[in-house]
């Protein structure tokens, strides 16, 4: 590796890196803002190495780099604690601005790094609303499991449930991919325009046999209709998120617009609720809690 940076780096990059650590200052500030660039000093840190070993670069020089790297690491740690998720999409447009409409190639080097970091705080912005919306996910699957394990549907009996569903539209998603990689190793076509077609036509019986399986696997629970089902039920554990109270509130409210579970609990488990067979429900888990 050292011999290949030799060959490969020549008089010209050795002469630019003396100039960029001939001050020491200067040699901090390159380190930091090639840190904030790249977005990780371990990777400036093992250039510099690889330099000081193929020999372009003194152990003298190096170290004003490395030096600024940790700052550079200090500064964008800083930068993320600060909370710009709300003032990302101004960061991304002026990005944006730069990079498109600047005349200069340093111009649009900033562009670049102004864009990367909109993209990042955007991207942190992104990951809580869909934790949230996977927590979401997860009561719902929590009030549906209450409700057919003959439970009145109350906040504690939702919360002590499981938030995986066997017939949940993820496992549904898995269910169609593997059926459609079964019949398109089967149905082979070499003409594109015979081949879109197969796909396009195929969909409804792709669709109608995935849909076959998954009300297979919401009736039996042998050991066949585990095994296909497992795949699905792994994806839910990325897909669900344990929720807080206020959302299985939130998720109760909305199976009570659509679902008449009293009346579920009346046809499946023969019995009527009333106020004090919930209240009852709620007294014998207080003391299983």
């Amino acid at each position: 590796m050292s011999q290949g940076l030799q060959k490969a780096a020549g008089a010209r990059l050795r002469t630019i890196l003396e100039a960029m650590t001939k001050n020491k200052i200067i040699a901090v500030l390159f380190g930091a803002l090639f840190t904030a660039i790249v977005q990780s000093s371990g990777a400036t840190t093992v250039m510099v190495v690889s330099f000081v070993n193929a020999g372009i670069m003194s152990l003298s020089q190096s170290v004003g780099i490395i030096f600024g790297a940790n700052i550079g690491t200090t500064i964008t740690s800083q930068l993320v604690a600060f909370n710009l998720t709300g003032v990302a999409p101004l960061i991304l447009f002026a990005g944006a601005v730069l990079l498109m409409f600047g005349k200069r190639p340093m111009i649009k080097k900033v562009g670049e790094v102004i864009l990367g970091f909109g993209a990042l705080f955007l991207g942190i912005s992104m990951m809580k609303d869909i934790r949230r919306l996977y927590q979401y996910h997860g009561a719902e699957h929590k009030c549906i499991n209450c409700i057919e394990k003959g439970r009145p549907l109350t906040v504690r009996n939702v919360m002590r449930s499981s938030r995986i569903h066997k017939r949940c539209g993820t496992s549904f998603l898995f269910f169609v991919m593997f059926v459609s990689i079964i019949l398109f190793f089967f149905i082979r076509v070499d003409n594109p325009a015979l081949k879109l077609a197969a796909r396009i036509l195929l969909i409804p019986v792709i669709a109608g046999i995935s849909y076959e399986i998954i009300r297979l696997v919401g009736r039996s629970d042998n050991i066949f209709v585990q095994i296909i089902s497992a795949p699905g039920m792994l994806l839910q554990r990325l897909t669900t998120k344990e929720p807080d109270e206020s959302m299985v509130e939130v998720a109760i409210k909305s199976v009570e617009a659509v679902f008449d579970w009293k009346g579920y609990l009346v046809e499946h488990f023969g019995y009527e609720l009333t106020e004090s067979r919930i209240e009852e429900d709620v007294s014998s888990s207080d003391k299983e809690g």
